[in-house]
């Protein structure tokens, strides 16, 4: 089952989906998807973290 969390950069607010599968969570958005093994944060917080670095890859690649 899938979660979300809001992400804010630079000014706007990006709703993103995460999904946890093992020892992995993968954010996805419109564009890609980006995948992290899961510490000992909170599921929301990793999400967080890989949405923003996400979110900057499709800037420099000009999909946002």
């Amino acid at each position: 089952m899938g979660e979300s969390v809001e992400v804010e950069f630079e000014g706007k607010t990006y709703k993103l989906r995460y999904s946890v599968n093992g020892d992995l969570i993968t954010v996805k958005t419109a564009f890609n998807s980006k995948s992290a093994e899961i510490g000992s944060s909170p599921l929301v917080v990793i999400a967080h973290i890989v949405g923003r670095e996400l979110l900057k890859e499709e800037k420099r690649k000009g999909l946002l």
